[in-house]
């Protein structure tokens, strides 16, 4: 009887599994740079970064009333995150996630980059701002811009990455903005 290979997941971004409130493109980019690790999946290291890039994440993120209320119950529960007719007298006139459910949305679509990046860590999350309400029925998508590199001093086998997280709604809004600073390995 032959062994299932399980694939082992060694750092946490790309390649996510779907979820029902996003749709994936099929689109990959061209002339893929990245290396392969060991399980020939596409790896993305500390020296793969380059300041400036960006990159328009391939999936969208359906904000539904159900998931809405039932994060902002448990999370946040303000009456115009919970509650449709409070939300409606309210400045937004709807329901509207809360940060922390916006937060976890960008996160969540920054998983869906097609190469894993080989992350040792999150250092922080700054400069959070919120531009817009993200409602029910928006289409949430994001772009992500390196903004610096910087190898470690003191640990050669890793650097820093400071990236900008833009997440726009489907009329190209902004919705929401922060800077990511995270651990990378380098190449070995």
């Amino acid at each position: 009887m032959r062994k299932a290979r399980r694939k082992r997941r060694a750092f946490f971004f790309g390649g996510a599994p779907a979820s029902p409130h996003i749709q994936l493109s099929s689109r990959r980019r061209p002339g893929s740079i990245f290396t392969r690790d060991a399980e020939g999946s596409e790896m993305r290291y500390f020296d793969d970064f380059v300041v400036g890039e960006r990159h328009e994440i391939d999936a969208v993120y359906d904000m539904t009333e159900d998931e809405i209320v039932s994060f902002a119950k448990k999370w946040d529960p303000q009456p115009f995150h919970i509650d449709k007719e409070a939300a409606a007298k309210s400045v937004y006139g709807t329901l509207t996630a809360c940060g922390s459910h916006i937060q976890s949305v960008v996160l969540w679509l920054a998983a869906r980059l097609p190469e894993e990046t080989a992350v040792i860590g999150a250092l922080g999350y700054d400069e959070v701002r919120f531009h817009k309400a993200a409602k029910r029925g928006d289409q949430l998508r994001l772009v992500i811009e390196c903004i610096e590199t910087k190898p470690s001093s003191s640990k050669p086998d890793r650097g820093v990455v400071k990236n900008r997280h833009t997440l726009l709604n489907q009329n190209g809004e902004t919705v929401f903005t922060q800077t990511t600073t995270l651990l990378i390995a380098r190449k070995r």
